[in-house]
């Protein structure tokens, strides 16, 4: 009977020598390369998703501005403009003179427009922006000529109409896509995610 005892712990102890090993080496490379390749992959498409967000809530933005502007303009009854630049974006909006305000005979203001300048908005909904991050802006008037001097703006009316315009934003280190913004006229500004023409 002794016999059988020690056998079956020499038994038991040999299980319990196999059950006792780790993990090889190679065993663990493969696991942390496999890990590495997943989170690489995830933070190459989550960065894509926040470029595309970033440029989206961009347009939304400025969807809504002009919202604003247009509602100012049919409320003073005078047009506002929309100047982009390297930096971001600000409106001006037409002031009359105080010759041309104290006009009261229809027919003086019909045969000139009333007399005024541009002048910059500072308020809270218009004022000058700049985005966080850089951002590339251009505007394509599309009923006028091109100034060969400057820029144009981009006019809101008084009768809440704006310039037929087409609008675009690209981030310089996301150069694979860009927003279009376009409208008529007389439509709403929508936008679109695009290709970007290299």
């Amino acid at each position: 009977m002794p016999i059988l005892v020690t056998g079956t712990t020499d038994l038991s102890r040999r299980l319990t020598h196999q059950t006792q090993q780790g993990f090889t080496l190679i065993e663990i490379l493969v696991v942390v390369i496999i890990i590495g390749i997943m989170m690489t992959t995830l933070v190459a498409l989550r960065g894509s998703g926040q470029e595309s967000r970033y440029l989206q809530g961009q347009a939304q933005r400025i969807q809504m501005v002009i919202g604003l502007a247009q509602q100012q303009a049919i409320y003073t009854g005078l047009p506002l403009s929309m100047a982009f630049s390297d930096k971001g974006y600000e409106f001006s909006a037409w002031q009359l003179n105080q010759s041309a305000e104290s006009l009261t005979s229809e027919n003086d203001t019909a045969q000139k427009p009333p007399e005024g300048q541009w002048q910059k908005i500072e308020v809270d909904s218009l004022k000058p922006y700049e985005p966080e991050r850089p951002l590339q802006f251009s505007l394509k008037l599309l009923n006028e000529s091109p100034s060969p001097d400057k820029a144009k703006p981009l006019y809101i009316y008084p009768d809440g109409l704006i310039s037929a315009a087409e609008i675009r934003l690209a981030l310089p280190d996301w150069p694979d896509k860009q927003i279009k913004m376009h409208t008529d006229g007389f439509s709403a500004l929508a936008f679109e995610l695009i290709e970007a023409k290299p």
